[in-house]
C-alpha cells in the first residue's frame, strides 16, 4: 500500500507532561538515522577498513502557523525556546531563562487501518518562522534524536 502525506501526523509530548497531544496543521515531516562509521586501517593495510559508529537521528516539520492557547507552535518550542512558565526574564538575570528539556515526538502514519509510529525522545534544536504575501504563514522546527528511537512500528519487521 501507498501511503500520502494526508495519512503523516506528529504527536508531542513535553517532559513532566500528562499525554501525547496531536500537532495540527502539519504540512509535513521528515526523519534520517545516521550510522557513523570508524576507520580502523592500519598504516600497513592496503585497504580501508571500518567499524560501526555511533548512530544518530534528526528531523524536521513545517506547521502551519495559528494562534491559540493549545497551538501546534506553542507546544512545538515552549521546552527549547520559550519556557513555559517563565516570564519575567530581565536584565538582573542577564536573560538567561532556563535550561531546555526534551520532548517525545510520535512521528505517525494512520490510514484508518493502519497505524504506525516512530517515537522519539529529541531536543527541538531549530525553529524557524516565515511569512511572504500570498501564503500562509508556516512554522519550521529540527529535532536532534537522543539514544534509538522507543518504537519503529511503522516500519513492518522492526
Amino acid at each position: 500500500m501507498f501511503y500520502s502525506g494526508q495519512h503523516g501526523r506528529i504527536f508531542i509530548k513535553p517532559a513532566g507532561s500528562g499525554a501525547d497531544a496531536p500537532v495540527g496543521s502539519l504540512r509535513n515531516w521528515s526523519l534520517n538515522m545516521q550510522l557513523a562509521v570508524l576507520d580502523t586501517t592500519t598504516m600497513a593495510a592496503t585497504d580501508r577498513t571500518i567499524i560501526a559508529g555511533p548512530r544518530s537521528y534528526t528531523g524536521a516539520a513545517q506547521m502551519l502557523y495559528y494562534r491559540e492557547a493549545t497551538s501546534n507552535v506553542r507546544s512545538a518550542i515552549n521546552q527549547s525556546f520559550r519556557g513555559a512558565s517563565r516570564t519575567d526574564i530581565d536584565d538582573a538575570d542577564f536573560g538567561e531563562n532556563f535550561v531546555p528539556g526534551k520532548v517525545r515526538l510520535k512521528l505517525n502514519l494512520n490510514d484508518g487501518g493502519f497505524s504506525g509510529d516512530i517515537t522519539c525522545i529529541c531536543f527541538i534544536t531549530n525553529f524557524s518562522i516565515s511569512c511572504a504575501v500570498g501564503e500562509v504563514v508556516t512554522a519550521d522546527i529540527s529535532f536532534e534524536g537522543s539514544g534509538l528511537p522507543q518504537d519503529m512500528g511503522m516500519i513492518p519487521g522492526l
